[in-house]
C-alpha cells in the first residue's frame, strides 16, 4: 500500500506524529508532501503535482489550523472556506482513493474554521479525526501539557496520534468504499501548472531543497515576465515559491486588471505555497507575471508579509501556480447541527494514552502483553526507561521492520556510545530501505569510529537528486572530521546554494568549530544576522543567539 500525507506544519514537525507513523506503517510506503504555513488549496495542488490519485491508495490531509488564520484575520470569509473545502473534499470523494482528514485544534479562542471542517466532513461522509476530542480526553485524564505552542498539539500527544491514525486507516479499509457521491458539489475545479515545464529554456532555473522536498524553480530578475496566452476565464489562486533574501515583488496583468503583489514572507529560504493576497486574481484571455513593482500602481497587496529591507535586486524563485475554473455557483455556509457521532478512535487513544502515562507502573512481566506498536511509541516517548529498553530488544528479535531497528540504534546504542553495534544494525537497515535519518546516524557512527572511508561509501547510497541536500550535509561533516578544510568549504558552498536557511548555517558553523575555523564560523553567523526574518519567531531568535554566543566563546578562547 502507498500512503500520501498532504498537510501543514503539524504533519512535518521533526518530533511530531509523522516519523512515528511512517515507522508503524512499514512495509507500506508513506510519503510526505506537507508544507508548513499552507492552506487547504495545498491539497488539490499536491494531488495534481504528485499524481496522488494515480499513484497512492490512501490519502491523509490536514489544513484546518492555517485555514483559521485567513478567517480569523477577516481576509477570507467563512463562505470562502466552506466552498473551498466542499469542492476539494468532493473531488477526493469521487476519486478511487481512501481518505482520512485530520482536524487539528489550536490553543486559541477562534474556531469557526474548525466548525466548517467538521461540518463538511459530516455532510460528505468523509472519514475524519477530530483531534480536539483527543486533547479533551487527555485533559480530562489530568494531563497538563496539551499544546506545544498555540498551533500544535504537544509532542507527547502527537506521537500517540500516530497509533490512532494507523488504527483508523485499518478501520477505513475494513469496509468497502461508498459509491454514493450524491452529496458532492464542486464550486470550482483546480488546474496545476509547473512553471519550469511550461517555460522550459526561457529562463534560468535553480534547485532548492528543504528537509522534505526538493524542487526546480524559475529564477526571475529585474523585469522578467511570464506570459500565459489564450486562456479561458480563470482565477489565479495560489503560487508555489521559495522565499529568498532579496525583494520579492511581482505584478500581475490581465486584460481588465493590474495589481502589484509582495511575497516577502517571514520564513526566509523556505518552500512556500500561499494563496494570493486578499482574493484570487481574475484572468481573461492572458496573464502576465512580471518581476518587480509597477510604480504606476501605488498599492501592492500583501497578507502575512511585510516590506522587504531593500527594494533593490528584486528576485523571484517560482515553482508552480494553481488556477481555478468556476463550475457552479458558490454555496452559502449555514451551520448544521448533526447528531453526535461516536469517535471510534477514542478507545484506541485511551489504550495508548493509558500505556504512555502509566509506564512506570508496569513491571517486566506486564510489558509482554503490550502490543508492539504501543511498546514502540512508549519507547520513543521514554528512551531512558530500562524496562522498555529490554522489551524493545525482544521486539527487535521478532520483527523485520527497519524503522524499529533504526530507532533502537537512535534511542539506545548511540547515546551509550555503542557505535560498533549501531553500525552493524544500521547497515542491515540500509540494505532493507533508504531511511534518511538512519543513513545520517550511520555516518555519525563511522565518524565517531574514525572510519572515514566507510562514511564516504555510505553516502553513495544517496545518489538520487532528491537526497542531494542530505548528501551535502553529510559530506560537510565527513570532511570536517577528516580535517580537510578545502573540501569542506567547497561542499558548504554547494549546500548553501540549495538552502541558505539558518539551520543550514548552524550545521556549517558546527563543522567550522570542529575544524577550528572560528573566524569563518563567525562570518557564517553574520550571514544569519544579515537576514532580519531569522529573528521573526522568538524560538528562532533564542537559538540563533545561543549559537552565535558559542562561536564567540570559541573565538575568544582561541585568541587569548
Amino acid at each position: 500500500m502507498k500512503i500520501a500525507v498532504v498537510g501543514t506544519s503539524n504533519s512535518i514537525l521533526v518530533n511530531g506524529y509523522f516519523p512515528v507513523y511512517q515507522a508503524l506503517e512499514y512495509p507500506n510506503q508513506t510519503d510526505n508532501f506537507s508544507i508548513g504555513g499552507a492552506n487547504c488549496q495545498l491539497i488539490p495542488y499536491s494531488i495534481e503535482k504528485y499524481k496522488i490519485f494515480d499513484t497512492y491508495d490512501f490519502l491523509i490531509t490536514d489544513c484546518a489550523v492555517n485555514d483559521g488564520d485567513y478567517l480569523a484575520s477577516n481576509s477570507r470569509s467563512p463562505d470562502w472556506l466552506y466552498n473551498e473545502l466542499y469542492s476539494i473534499m468532493s473531488m477526493i470523494k469521487e476519486a478511487p482513493i481512501r481518505h482520512l482528514h485530520l482536524i487539528f485544534p489550536t490553543d486559541m479562542a477562534y474556531n469557526k474554521h474548525y466548525q466548517i471542517h467538521c461540518q463538511v466532513c459530516r455532510e460528505l461522509d468523509i472519514p475524519y479525526m477530530d483531534i480536539e476530542k483527543i486533547v479533551s480526553a487527555a485533559k480530562n485524564s489530568g494531563q497538563k501539557k496539551l499544546f506545544y505552542d498555540s498551533k500544535h498539539i504537544s509532542l507527547f500527544l502527537a506521537k500517540q496520534l500516530a497509533y490512532l491514525i494507523k488504527e483508523e486507516r485499518k478501520n477505513i479499509f475494513s469496509s468497502q468504499k461508498s459509491n454514493d457521491v450524491s452529496a458532492c458539489y464542486k464550486h470550482k475545479k483546480y488546474i496545476f501548472c509547473s512553471l519550469p515545464e511550461k517555460f522550459k529554456g526561457e529562463f534560468p532555473t535553480c534547485t532548492k531543497s528543504s528537509s522534505l522536498l526538493s524542487d526546480t524553480y524559475l529564477v526571475l530578475k529585474d523585469s522578467d515576465t511570464l506570459c500565459f496566452e489564450n486562456l479561458p476565464e480563470l482565477n489565479l489562486e495560489s503560487i508555489s515559491f521559495w522565499t529568498n533574501t532579496n525583494a520579492g515583488y511581482y505584478t500581475l496583468t490581465t486584460e481588465k486588471q493590474k495589481q502589484n503583489h509582495n511575497s516577502y514572507y517571514p520564513d526566509a529560504h523556505y518552500t512556500n505555497f500561499r494563496p494570493l493576497a486578499k482574493k484570487p486574481f481574475p484572468i481573461n484571455k492572458f496573464l502576465k507575471l512580471q518581476a518587480g513593482i509597477d510604480p504606476n500602481i501605488p498599492k501592492h497587496l500583501q497578507e502575512n508579509t511585510f516590506p522587504p529591507v531593500s527594494l533593490e535586486n528584486n528576485e523571484l524563485f517560482l515553482n508552480a501556480v494553481l488556477f481555478s475554473e468556476e463550475l457552479n455557483p458558490p454555496l452559502t455556509w449555514q451551520v448544521k447541527n448533526f447528531p453526535e457521532k461516536p469517535a471510534n478512535y477514542l478507545p484506541a487513544f485511551q489504550k495508548i494514552n493509558s500505556i504512555c502515562t502509566n509506564i512506570d507502573k508496569y513491571m517486566h512481566n506486564n510489558l509482554q502483553y503490550i502490543p508492539d506498536d504501543c511498546m514502540f511509541i512508549a519507547a520513543v516517548v521514554y528512551p531512558q526507561n530500562s524496562l522498555l529498553r529490554k522489551q524493545y530488544l525482544t521486539i527487535l528479535k521478532r520483527t523485520d521492520n527497519p524503522y524499529f531497528a533504526y530507532y533502537y540504534a537512535e534511542l539506545y546504542l548511540v547515546p551509550r556510545k555503542k557505535y560498533a553495534l549501531a553500525v552493524k544494525i544500521l547497515n542491515t537497515v540500509k540494505k532493507q530501505k533508504i531511511i534518511i535519518n538512519a543513513i545520517s546516524l550511520l555516518v555519525h557512527c563511522y565518524l565517531q569510529l574514525k572510519q572515514f572511508d566507510n562514511a564516504l561509501d555510505t553516502i553513495e547510497t544517496l545518489s538520487e537528486e532528491k537526497y542531494r541536500i542530505t548528501q551535502l550535509r553529510l559530506l560537510c561533516s565527513i570532511y570536517a572530521h577528516m580535517d580537510l578544510p578545502e573540501l569542506f568549504f567547497q561542499e558548504a558552498e554547494q549546500l548553501l546554494k540549495l538552502n541558505e536557511n539558518f539551520s543550514t548555517l548552524f550545521h556549517i558553523i558546527d563543522n567550522c568549530i570542529i575544524l577550528k575555523k572560528y573566524e569563518e564560523a563567525l562570518n557564517y553567523a553574520k550571514q544569519i544576522y544579515a537576514e532580519p526574518r531569522n529573528f521573526f519567531y522568538k524560538q528562532h531568535k533564542k537559538s540563533i543567539i545561543k549559537k552565535v554566543s558559542s562561536v564567540l566563546s570559541y573565538l575568544n578562547k582561541e585568541t587569548l
